[in-house]
């Protein structure tokens, strides 16, 4: 019996030393069981022991861990947020604490459900009807309603291709507009809507679908001609199109093409009559479904300018009188006879000037008088090419610069050679070699100074004394 007893009693003991060293769960204190938030990332915190890390999970997940600060009481608090944002419904959070000494684990809190609001998903209005045909690589118009403060999503094939935050309204309610660019075939889009705070809508939008096709084959131009007022246009389209012709962006008329059996057909549209000037054309096809080719390339065709060219000249009187030489030039002006009888050309009976004009000397018969123009003439200067001049400029300053550089290295290579003879020529003999040489020279010089000294002519003796004066006579 006594045995027994002391055996229970050590098990109690052992028992409370592991209660004292067992991690306690966390407390969570920000998030309560059935709470309802309206926003993606709601904040998860609570209580637990100082050096410890608090893991969270949400929905059976690990989410992430908490950020804990200790405390001097021994109890510390923690806090987390969500690192992606939740979807609107319902949801699960669990907390565990881990000692990071040991890394022993606490029991797992206990299961707390909450909800996160759902919001509303945009209404796609256009393209009306929920389906859009076009042609490629024309790009399709997808508008709708959202509420004020949200950002649409555009999923294209249940890809996201764009998304915008709409522009609030006062009345609560935004539109917004897409352009999305599609490949040829059929596309299915719907959108969804999320908040500042990340959340997403649920449900989304109504779903549209863009049949994108290809265009039809575009015609092709084999010939573009004026005849008189008209404008003749001719080439080869798809069996079934109708050809449109566009005179000036204003379309002039269509012209049907006739099958054949190749599947590509001959057609000529003639147009309606024109004013003479120059005209833009382009054409255009389309077929029996309305599905348009490309506009082909603009031609410019000119119409009725020759015509009325010659209708000027037929309508100049035969009996007009020319002007006088005195009438066309001043008096002091000397005249050239250029032939004034000879029959003059088609283009300058008009007035007009057409090609190049070529220099070529003028033949003057003896009797003509020449003419000079007492009126003063344009000259066309031509606008200086200033980066030539500028790159002669800075040509020529290297040239000098390279020059002078040279003569600086010659002048420093015969200084160095004068330095290097001389300084051999004195450091060759020593000092009593040089002594001599300088009593040498002084002997020599002696020497020379005598012998030049005995071949010189003596000296002429000097003149006798003159005789003395007589004596004065006597008295």
């Amino acid at each position: 019996m006594a045995t027994v007893i002391c055996l229970s009693g050590a098990l109690m003991a052992i028992s409370a030393r592991a209660s004292d060293t067992a991690v306690p769960s966390p407390t969570l204190l920000s998030v309560y069981e059935s709470q309802s938030f309206s926003t993606g990332r709601p904040l998860i915190a609570g209580v637990t022991k100082n050096d410890t890390r608090v893991a969270v999970f949400i929905d059976d997940t690990l989410n992430g861990l908490a950020q804990v600060t200790n405390d001097p009481s021994g109890t510390a608090h923690f806090s987390y947020y969500p690192f992606l944002s939740l979807k609107p419904g319902i949801h699960t959070v669990v907390i565990q604490a881990e000692k990071i000494a040991t890394s022993e684990r606490s029991m797992s809190s206990s299961v707390i459900t909450f909800r996160i609001w759902d919001i509303s998903a945009p209404t796609l209005i256009a393209p009306e009807g929920g389906v859009m045909r076009f042609d490629h690589p024309a790009r399709a118009i997808v508008a709708g309603l959202a509420k004020n403060d949200l950002t649409v999503n555009l999923h294209v094939d249940g890809m996201l291709a764009d998304h915008l935050k709409v522009r609030n309204h006062s009345s609560g309610t935004a539109n917004f507009a897409f352009n999305p660019k599609v490949a040829p075939g059929t596309h299915t889009v719907f959108a969804t809507s999320t908040d500042a705070t990340g959340r997403i809508s649920s449900k989304t939008s109504n779903m549209v679908t863009l049949v994108v096709e290809y265009p039809l084959p575009m015609p092709t131009v084999m010939s573009v001609t004026s005849a008189g007022d008209t404008i003749v246009v001719s080439g080869v389209a798809k069996n079934g199109s109708v050809v449109e012709v566009l005179i000036d962006g204003v379309k002039d008329g269509e012209v049907a093409v006739k099958d054949h059996t190749s599947g590509t057909a001959w057609f000529a549209y003639a147009s309606k009559a024109l004013v003479a000037g120059d005209h833009a054309v382009v054409i255009v096809a389309h077929d029996a479904s309305g599905k348009k080719s490309l506009s082909s390339r603009s031609r410019t065709v000119s119409v009725g300018v020759q015509t009325q060219a010659s209708q000027e000249t037929e309508q100049e009187p035969e009996d007009a009188v020319p002007p006088t030489e005195s009438e066309q030039q001043p008096e002091d002006e000397k005249q050239i006879d250029t032939g004034a009888d000879r029959p003059q050309s088609q283009s300058e009976q008009s007035g007009e000037v057409k090609g190049e004009v070529e220099k070529s000397p003028v033949d003057i018969d003896a009797d003509t008088e020449v003419k000079t123009s007492a009126e003063p003439q344009e000259v066309s200067v031509k606008p200086m090419n200033w980066p030539l001049i500028s790159g002669v400029v800075i040509l020529a300053f290297l040239v000098i610069v390279f020059v002078v550089w040279y003569l600086r290295q010659k002048k420093e290579l015969i200084n160095k050679s004068i330095d290097r003879i001389f300084g051999e020529t004195e450091s060759s003999p020593s000092s009593d070699s040089k002594e001599q040489k300088r009593e040498e020279v002084r002997e020599e010089i002696v020497i020379k100074e005598k012998k030049a000294i005995s071949k010189e002519p003596p000296l002429p003796p000097p003149p006798p004394p003159p005789p003395p004066p007589p004596p004065p006579p006597s008295p």
